[in-house]
């Protein structure tokens, strides 16, 4: 299983598929990898729209909570 976040605009970070704010996210990452049902690595999806710091921040509070933080990004879809 893997955790799944993402922010697809500037204020809105899903959890889960669930919106969440930094402060929940961290009382979600309480858990401990290898845990009984608890993945590992946790999926961070961003896109251009993404603000930089915030996906780094993201990262670190993943990383720091024993995790291993995975960056997703997608292609551009314009044309």
């Amino acid at each position: 299983l893997h955790k799944h976040m993402t922010q697809p605009r500037r204020s809105q970070i899903f959890f889960n598929d669930k919106l969440t704010t930094i402060e929940q996210l961290k009382k979600k990452l309480i858990k401990k990898p290898g845990e009984d049902g608890v993945a590992l690595q946790v999926i961070i999806r961003a896109d251009q729209t993404s603000p930089f710091g915030v996906v780094i921040e993201i990262c670190n509070l993943v990383a720091d909570a024993g995790f291993s933080p995975i960056l997703a990004t997608r292609a551009d879809q314009r044309e």
